[in-house]
């Protein structure tokens, strides 16, 4: 059964915080694919982004130990590597994707205020964890809360 939410959306425009309420009745199964192979993109760049870190403190523990200088090499082109891969995650259509998941939502649930179609809404008014609360909240919105045994 659908159940409809309002979403009070905080935001910051010119300094000043706003929120706006989204009404969300319906969420189709084209939403909930293209979110969760966003969300796979956005788990892969934590956790690359985490062994990147490792990968610094390692080379920082080889510098002050001596390591032999093969090893100290490795790590060092395991971190450009690393370094490269991050830097990919961002090209490509990651946030374009992202905005048309958001708009396919929107006007889906008819939502017609046009700045909430913009790339620079919710690039520059909207923090990024307000952003990924909400496509969460909305695209989950009809999974029952309770406890499946």
């Amino acid at each position: 059964m659908r159940k409809v939410i309002d979403y009070v959306l905080e935001y910051r425009e010119e300094g000043l915080d706003c929120s706006a309420s989204l009404s969300i009745d319906f969420i189709s199964n084209y939403v909930i694919r293209e979110y969760n192979e966003i969300m796979a993109v956005v788990y892969e760049v934590k956790k690359d982004w985490h062994e990147f870190l490792l990968k610094i403190e390692v080379r920082k523990k080889l510098y002050s130990d001596d390591a032999e200088k093969e090893k100290i090499e490795l790590i060092e082109k395991e971190i450009v590597d690393l370094s490269e891969k991050l830097k990919k995650s961002g090209e490509g259509d990651f946030f374009k994707r992202r905005l048309e998941l958001i708009k396919k939502i929107l006007k889906d649930n008819g939502i017609e205020d046009e700045k909430f179609y913009s790339f620079e809404f919710w690039d520059q008014c909207v923090s990024p964890d307000v952003l990924l609360e909400f496509l969460d909240t909305v695209v989950w919105k009809d999974m029952d809360k309770k406890k499946v045994m």
